[in-house]
């Protein structure tokens, strides 16, 4: 009666609003130097990325992380690929795309990625 009529079409409380608004993790750029083993014959280095999960993003199992390479001019007509460091090798991981200058691929778990020219 006080203008307070129940909400029947919203689904968001404001907890969940809170919750999200979050970031599940971080991406910090590095340079060649920073990354934890040298890439191995034929690969040529474009960009690197770090992704850490921040204390919301440890407690989920199935993340979704988006990460955006940058592309450097000299690389833009070469065939692109992106390298993940799993503690002993640097292994290819599938996907991704090139959007507006950027390699942009979709990843499931924290660690160092790297955009590489084959």
């Amino acid at each position: 009666e006080c203008g307070k009529t129940p909400s029947t079409g919203s689904h968001e409380g404001p907890e969940k609003k809170e919750q999200s608004s979050a970031p599940l993790y971080i991406t910090i750029e590095q340079t060649q130097g920073q990354l934890p083993a040298a890439l191995g014959e034929g690969f040529k280095f474009g960009s690197a990325l770090k992704v850490e999960l921040t204390n919301e993003g440890k407690e989920l199992n199935d993340l979704a992380i988006t990460l955006s390479f940058p592309i450097p001019d000299g690389m833009k007509d070469s065939a692109l690929s992106v390298m993940f460091w799993n503690g002993s090798a640097w292994v290819e991981v599938s996907g991704g795309s090139v959007v507006d200058g950027f390699y942009v691929i979709t990843v499931a778990q924290p660690g160092d990625y790297v955009l590489v020219a084959k």
